[in-house]
Parts: structure tokens; sequence; C-alpha cells
């Protein structure tokens, strides 16, 4: 565990990173802003299986997690909550989802997948966020790559099982093509640079969410069936993107 930032206040948004190296941590301290305590848990490549349980060899719980942090540094209230994960740190964020932990937002760039040949039984715990992240009640903002996978469905297909956003269209690094239902939100990028999913696409995603959690719900909108590429958004999406090409459930969503 490491403390990224402890952020300022009697109250402040906790932001939990899971599998992003310490050369990110600038990034991630820019997106998220000052005021939020911001904690990253990581392991080596080789001993991933830590993320999947939570305990001595594994993870840490959420609220140890933060009693740690402020031990570090001062006593606050927790307000917010964000998980997020980079690659492998999906892992951990699932288990701290199957615990029983229930985040105002989750934040996954290129990571989530699914057993081969992938069924709604495996994805449940994603599924039933998505579905309230559609509703406005939570944020989760997802992307994936077009890189392929052994053994386990690709994070395009798994991603594509969770949210029942199409997914057929993606693009570069710097205009992803974006599905939208809600505060659900999936970002699909052509290539594979799995490395700049984590470094330079996940502190734009938690930019993002932070900007979701200050929308009412009433915002978010709703669900309105299948929908096609809808074509290039005019101006500036809400983290930075110009000119992103839009694919939703939603026949238009007003960025």
């Amino acid at each position: 565990m490491r403390l990224v930032q402890a952020g300022t206040g009697a109250a402040r948004d906790v932001v939990l990173v899971y599998h992003l190296a310490p050369e990110g941590d600038g990034a991630v301290r820019a997106a998220i802003g000052p005021g939020a305590c911001i904690l990253n848990e990581t392991v080596p490549q080789a001993s991933i299986g830590a993320y999947g349980t939570i305990g001595p060899g594994g993870l840490s719980t959420v609220v140890g997690a933060i009693g740690w942090a402020q031990g570090q540094a001062d006593t606050f209230q927790p307000r917010r909550l964000m998980l997020a994960g980079f690659s492998a740190g999906y892992i951990a964020v699932r288990t701290q989802l199957l615990a029983g932990i229930d985040p105002d937002a989750v934040v996954v760039a290129d990571g989530i997948q699914s057993p081969r040949p992938g069924s709604p039984a495996d994805v449940k715990v994603w599924s039933h966020y998505a579905d309230e992240a559609t509703k406005g009640e939570r944020v989760f903002v997802a992307s994936h790559s077009t890189q392929g996978a052994t053994g386990l469905l690709s994070t395009t297909e798994t991603l594509r099982l969770v949210t029942g956003f199409p997914l057929d269209h993606a693009g570069p690094l710097d205009a992803p093509v974006v599905s939208r239902d809600g505060k659900l939100v999936v970002w699909s990028f052509s290539g594979n640079d799995h490395h700049a999913q984590g470094y330079a696409v996940l502190p734009r995603m938690l930019a993002l969410a932070m900007d979701l959690l200050a929308a009412p719900a009433a915002d978010a909108g709703g669900g309105m069936g299948p929908g096609a590429v809808v074509g290039i958004v005019a101006g500036a999406l809400t983290a930075g993107w110009v000119g992103v090409g839009v694919a939703t459930k939603k026949p238009v969503w007003p960025f």
C-alpha cells in the first residue's frame, strides 16, 4: 500500500487504485485534484493472484486501507469511494465488489475479462454495477483495446457482455469511440498499446469519473434501446478528448 496523496479537508473522497506503478502517480493526482485521499495497492505481475483474496497474503480491506491512510496523514471523514484498476487490477476491484463493497464509482482501464465462452453469470457483479450506473446511481467508466486474449474473453468481448454495447467501432488513443448510457461510459480504443491504457488513458478516465460523480443523477439520462455509431462529437469531451466518435444505446446523447 502506498499513499499517493493525503488530500485535504475534514471530509475527503477516497480513491483506491490497483495495479499501477509509481510512474503513474503524478497523472493520477492531476486527474483527481488535491482534495481527495489517493491510495495505491499494487503487487508484482508474478503475484497478481493476491488480488483475488482479502486478508493475509491478499488485499487490504477498504476500511483497513482508509485507516492506514489516516495513520499516515491525519484523521478525516471518508466521503465518496472510487475503486480503480488497470489491467490485472480489475481482479482487485472485482474482489472488493464481491466482498460487498459498494463504491460510488468504478474505473477500469483495459482489464475486465471473463472465462470463455462467457455467460451473464460470469460477469454478474459487473453487470449489476453497470445497471446502477445507467440509472445514475453509480459511476462506471471502463476502457478496452483491441488486443486479443488467450483462455479468457478479451476486454472488448467481456465489456460487450457486461454492458450490452455493441463495441464494434474503436478509435486511436487521441480519439476513442465512446459508448454511454447514463453514468455508464466505455471508451473503445483500436490497437494494443496496453501500457498507454494505464498511464495515459486511466488518468483521463478518473477525471471523467470525478465529473460524473458531481453531476446530478437526473442528468444521467436513461437507456432507449440499441443505437448505432452517431459520428463525431463537436468540441471536447469532459475528460479532454477532442473529436470523439460516439456509440450509444440512445439515438443521441448531448455531450
